[in-house]
């Protein structure tokens, strides 16, 4: 049986990435790879703070965040003035 292969458009546009269908696309990309790094090493770290260290735009880290809590992977919870970030349990088989 032939399997026939699904484009998905990145979030920049520039790339493209085939999947076979029926297969869900899965995995992120390196920012957000970073991203989760950061918060694991530090629970507790603020976006702005993520940014600075990765030497990211506060909207980039920003973006990539409601990536990252829209597939559960990231929690944000807002302590006094400050949001700050927390990993979730990884149990889809991302890492």
């Amino acid at each position: 049986m032939l399997q026939y292969l699904k484009r998905q458009l990145t979030c920049t546009r520039k790339f493209r990435r085939y999947y076979i269908v029926g297969t869900k696309a899965t995995g992120f990309n390196q920012i957000q790879d970073r991203i989760v790094e950061k918060v694991q090493e530090q629970p507790g770290i603020s976006q702005s703070d993520i940014g600075r260290e990765l030497q990211l735009s506060r909207q980039l880290v920003n973006y990539h965040m409601k990536e990252l809590v829209s597939q559960d992977v990231i929690k944000l919870e807002k302590i006094g003035n400050r949001c700050v970030c927390f990993s979730q349990p990884l149990n889809r088989g991302f890492h």
